[in-house]
C-alpha cells in the first residue's frame, strides 16, 4: 500500500492534473489605457472593471482558474500586473485597481504598449503557451512625449509607427483580439490600419473585434466575445 501511495505521488507530479496543465498554457494580454488622454475617462472605468469581471469570473472554470494575465499600462508603455483569474479574486486585485486608474497628468505611449506586448507574445511563445487572447482597452489616442498634462490633440490621427499587424498575425497561439473604447474618431483609421489582421482573423476563424464606445457598452454587458460567450 505504502509502495502504492509513493507511486501515485510521483505520478501526480510528473503528471499533474489536466485541467490545471491546461491553464498554464492559457494567458490573457491586456493592453489598458490609464493616460490623461483617455475619452470619458469616468464612464470608461466602469468598464474597465466590466472586462476584468468576465476575466475574474473565470476563475469558476477549472481549465482557466491559473491561466495567466499580464496587464500592460499605455501610459509607461510596460507590464504592471500579472496574476490570474484567481487573483483576481484575492487581495491582489486592489493593486490592479489602483494601477488602472487614469493618470490626468500622463501622456499615451501606444507604441510601447504594443512593443511590450509584442515582447509578452514572444515569451509566451517560447514557454509553449497555446491559448492567448489579447484585449485592448484604450481609446487608441497617442500623444508627444514629454506632454507635461498639457496636450492639444488634433483627431483623428494616424497610428504609431509600428507593425502591429505582424504582432497580432504571426502567431499560432492567438485565439481572440478585442479592442474596446475606441474614440469614435479613431475608429475608421485603425480599422484601415488594421485590415491586414481583421482579414487574417477572419479567414481562420479568429474573433477579431473593433469596438468603439457605443459599441464597447453593449459588448462588455454581455461578456468578451471568443473568450466568455
Amino acid at each position: 500500500m505504502r509502495f502504492y501511495l509513493v507511486i501515485l505521488f510521483i505520478f501526480s507530479i510528473v503528471n499533474p492534473p489536466l485541467s490545471l496543465a491546461q491553464s498554464r498554457e492559457i494567458a490573457f494580454e491586456i493592453v489598458m489605457d490609464d493616460s490623461g488622454v483617455l475619452t470619458d475617462a469616468a464612464e470608461a472605468e466602469k468598464y474597465k472593471l466590466s472586462m476584468l469581471g468576465h476575466l475574474k469570473a473565470l476563475n469558476n472554470i477549472r481549465r482557466f482558474s491559473q491561466a495567466r494575465i499580464d496587464v500592460i499600462s499605455t501610459a509607461y508603455g510596460r507590464s504592471m500586473w500579472i496574476g490570474s483569474p484567481r487573483d483576481l479574486n484575492s487581495p491582489r486585485a486592489a493593486e490592479l485597481l489602483d494601477y488602472i486608474q487614469p493618470k490626468l497628468d500622463q501622456c499615451n505611449n501606444l507604441e510601447g504598449a504594443f512593443k511590450a506586448l509584442e515582447a509578452n507574445l514572444e515569451q509566451l511563445e517560447r514557454q509553449g503557451y497555446k491559448e492567448v487572447y489579447v484585449l485592448v482597452f484604450s481609446s487608441l489616442i497617442d500623444t508627444p512625449r514629454p506632454c507635461n498634462g498639457v496636450v492639444n490633440l488634433k483627431l483623428p490621427q494616424l497610428p504609431p509607427p509600428l507593425d502591429l499587424n505582424a504582432i497580432l498575425t504571426d502567431r499560432e497561439s492567438l485565439k481572440a483580439v478585442n479592442f474596446f473604447w475606441v474614440n469614435p474618431h479613431q475608429r475608421a483609421v485603425w480599422n484601415e490600419f488594421l485590415s491586414p489582421s481583421i482579414d487574417h482573423s477572419s479567414q481562420n476563424g479568429i474573433p477579431f473585434g473593433l469596438f468603439d464606445i457605443e459599441n464597447t457598452r453593449f459588448e462588455l454587458e454581455v461578456g468578451i466575445q471568443g473568450v466568455s460567450r
